[in-house]
């Protein structure tokens, strides 16, 4: 492969004043704290976007759509981590370095591969969930309308794919703005304009609008992205495609897959046990532990390139003193909002109505169990920048039949506050098994 470089990337952080404050803010934080806290207000819209769109979405609708709504959200996010292929973290894995070595041509090149291993996997997926959507919701989840519902989001595995890609690359290149505008709340924004519009006008909407709102903001946010990603990469020129570890991103997939396959199997078996409006109930209190998960996973995306980094000249207090300040970050923001959701956990859900109520216990088990994530740090997310994914597999394979054996027993008895004991359970197991092998691992280097 012949490649052309240029000594120094140019940022395609927002030029001008902005540009200039920016960076005078970095200098004076520090370039990771900065960056933490960059990707956390990004995050944080996207908490907020998303919050606001389920609010709407019961407003106009009620708790029964909500719950066939996030039945699909959820389903298609598990197939499109199984799209992806692990490639999103495989690329910024590989493409820091290689980008921060001045191989700008090889950058773009594995990302032009990993577009289309995802169109290759993708688009297969979506045929399969539209074809079987019927009997999927007719014999698992006992719930016929659930079935447009999975056949309208099914293409959105695909560009929430095609967006995580575009956000790796240019993470990979230290855009955090853009990396974390696009996958995080733009495209759930475009949909809650669209339902809060209808909401306001007092106009009578079909129940399906919220996914297909949800599916066209995806692909609005896709063609903004690789717009955004060819404008940058112009100039970069590469004669064949760039190898990207297949064993590698597999395993990704794999623990990313089984994590999600947790939080849909104990949505299914809720629903099929409880009703839509149930699991429409407990989605409204995983919607206010949101901000705690996607804290962890901008953190994971933060961190990735440095670590990555510090791991390629085994500099194991590199490795430490990145994640002990994202912990630390993610901790100090997060008390605060567990303190109150344990407090006020009935104030909060009866934000939604009167009927929501009865899942603020299970809203306390879920915060306390996102805490614990927090808290543990993006130790997973560690592991796979050191290149350490089959450790993670392992662990998520243990994880995850625990949750899955939790979910199955309580679920039945005790309904949501079952299905959230079981995901806090997998979520506990996870991160004393992955904080455990880091340790071990930060020994070794």
């Amino acid at each position: 492969m012949r490649i052309r470089t240029r000594p120094e990337p140019q940022s395609t952080m927002p030029s001008g004043p902005l540009r200039k404050n920016l960076n005078r803010v970095a200098s004076r934080l520090g370039r990771l704290r900065f960056e933490l806290i960059l990707g956390l207000v990004l995050r944080g819209a996207s908490a907020v976007t998303g919050f606001a769109l389920v609010w709407l979405i019961v407003q106009v609708f009620g708790a029964e759509v909500v719950g066939l709504y996030q039945l699909g959200i959820v389903t298609m996010t598990l197939s499109s981590v199984l799209a992806c292929q692990g490639l999103d973290r495989i690329l910024v894995r590989d493409a820091s370095v290689a980008i921060h070595e001045g191989n700008l041509a090889e950058g773009k090149a594995k990302f032009l591969t990993a577009c289309t291993r995802i169109l290759c996997v993708g688009i297969p997926l979506t045929v399969l969930i539209v074809v079987f959507a019927d009997p999927l919701a007719n014999r698992l989840l006992r719930e016929p309308a659930a079935a447009v519902h999975l056949r309208i989001l099914a293409p959105a595995l695909v560009t929430t794919a095609i967006i995580r890609v575009s956000a790796s690359l240019l993470r990979a290149r230290g855009d955090v703005m853009l990396s974390q505008s696009l996958d995080g709340w733009t495209y759930s924004g475009i949909a809650a304009i669209v339902v809060g519009s209808i909401w306001l006008s007092g106009m009578t909407a079909d129940a399906r609008l919220p996914a297909a709102a949800y599916l066209g903001g995806t692909t609005i946010v896709m063609t903004a992205g690789l717009i955004v990603v060819v404008r940058m990469t112009r100039g970069w020129t590469v004669d064949r495609k760039a190898a990207l570890s297949v064993a590698p991103g597999l395993r990704i997939a794999g623990f990313n897959a089984l994590a999600q396959f947790n939080t849909w199997i104990g949505l299914a078996l809720l629903t099929a046990s409880a009703g839509a409006a149930s699991a429409g109930i407990f989605r409204v209190g995983f919607q206010f532990c949101l901000l705690f998960t996607l804290i962890n996973s901008s953190f994971a995306m933060m961190i990735g390139p440095h670590i990555a980094r510090a791991a390629a000249v085994r500099d194991a207090g590199g490795v430490k003193g990145t994640l002990r300040t994202a912990t630390l970050l993610g901790c100090g923001i997060c008390l605060p909002l567990l303190l109150g959701l344990m407090v006020f956990a009935e104030d909060a859900m009866r934000l939604f109505g009167p009927d929501f109520i009865r899942g603020a216990n299970a809203l306390r088990v879920l915060a306390a169990g996102q805490f614990l994530n927090v808290a543990f740090g993006p130790v997973g997310a560690a592991l796979t920048m050191m290149k350490s994914e089959k450790a993670v597999l392992r662990i998520e394979v243990v994880a995850t039949a625990a949750g899955v054996l939790l979910t199955i027993v309580l679920i039945p008895p005790y309904g949501m506050l079952g299905a959230a004991i079981g995901a806090t359970s997998a979520i506990i197991l996870r991160n004393t098994l992955s904080f455990a092998t880091l340790r071990f691992r930060l020994r070794r280097i």
